[in-house]
């Protein structure tokens, strides 16, 4: 038994050792890490996480990410949709593997639209990751 553990060890630890060492796509980073905070009365601070392989491959997930949140968060709070004011909100990124990402590390510029603020940065194993946000208040 101490032996088929051992295999399965190893054998884990290369496959581990293969998903870091070849190009990411983005089906390798799974749908993305998503925050909703509470942020005063009927406001909330949405943010949405995502790597992929270019930076330009990131901010489109994320952002599209995003939007699919801010959906899913008036459906479940049953605001209806002219009733919901989103604004664009810098919210704190989210890199999976520790706590904060150095300031060295962020692309520049953020995407700063009327609804959304996204923010790039390179990740550790990830060519580039993007934490796109959003305030959406009733």
């Amino acid at each position: 038994m101490r032996g088929v553990i051992g295999y399965l060890g190893l054998a884990a630890g290369i496959a581990a050792l293969v998903a870091f060492t070849r190009p990411a796509t983005a089906q390798d980073w799974g749908n993305g890490r998503v925050e909703i905070e509470p942020s005063g009365a009927n406001c909330f601070i949405v943010s949405f996480t995502r790597s992929a392989s270019t930076k330009a491959e990131s901010q489109k997930i994320s952002r599209t990410g995003l939007k699919t949140q801010i959906v899913d968060l008036i459906r479940q709070q049953g605001w209806r949709r002219s009733q919901v004011k989103i604004r664009a909100k810098r919210a704190k990124p989210n890199p999976s593997l520790r706590d904060s990402v150095p300031a060295s590390e962020f692309f520049r510029p953020d995407i700063v639209t009327a609804r959304d603020y996204t923010q790039c940065w390179e990740g550790l194993f990830a060519p580039a990751i993007c934490t796109a946000g959003a305030l959406v208040c009733k």
